[in-house]
């Protein structure tokens, strides 16, 4: 009984407001309130954390701009969450086709890792161990891992050894920045996916 619209959204904004872009980043805002409004969307379920931190703080980051007041109260109305909250309050179980053995990155920005442990522990045919260190940052951080590589190839290198030691040849995080950096320095030894891709991939 869900009717899932998935329109031409442009980026959420997220790297513009990273690098300090304001003009690119409120065309961001006013797209996404441009296409709630034409598809009279109230509800907005993302895969990604950096997208739903960004579209959670919108309201935050319009103060100031030249967004309409009446845009703004809009934004006020629109119920953003991950796809592992919207999971869980619906009690929505998955059945893989085969077992297999996943470890977790959680991404910095994920603030409800519950209902994402939630689901790794009711999907039939899934083992989910639990890495050292698994909600420590993957080391991409945004640009520092190109001003800063002594320091972040240091977290990569911690990272990777903790992925190893888990045993899983499987890595999942719910973050394109995360999936990025993981898969860039896993040199072979695993594979990385969006967790919620992996899942779909194999029902």
């Amino acid at each position: 009984n869900v009717q899932v619209i998935n329109p031409n959204f442009h980026c959420c904004g997220i790297p513009y407001f990273s690098r300090g872009d304001l003009v690119e980043f409120n065309n961001s805002i006013k797209n996404y309130i441009k296409i709630l409004k034409k598809y009279d969307i109230k509800e907005v379920v993302t895969t990604c954390a950096s997208c739903e931190k960004s579209l959670k703080d919108y309201i935050k980051w319009t103060n100031g701009s030249n967004i309409p007041e009446e845009d703004i109260e809009f934004l006020k109305t629109i119920n953003v969450k991950n796809i592992y909250e919207y999971l869980r309050e619906n009690n929505k179980k998955i059945a893989l086709r085969k077992p297999v053995k996943i470890t977790y990155h959680k991404p910095c920005n994920i603030n409800n890792f519950e209902d994402i442990k939630w689901l790794l522990e009711n999907t039939e045919n899934l083992e989910y161990i639990e890495m050292q260190d698994f909600n420590k940052c993957c080391g991409l951080n945004g640009i520092s891992k190109v001003k800063e590589f002594k320091i972040t190839s240091k977290i990569f290198e911690a990272k990777r050894n903790n992925i190893k030691q888990s045993g899983a040849k499987f890595v999942t995080t719910s973050c394109l920045g995360c999936e990025i950096a993981l898969s860039s320095y896993s040199f072979g030894q695993y594979k990385v996916k969006d967790l919620i891709e992996f899942l779909s991939s194999r029902v």
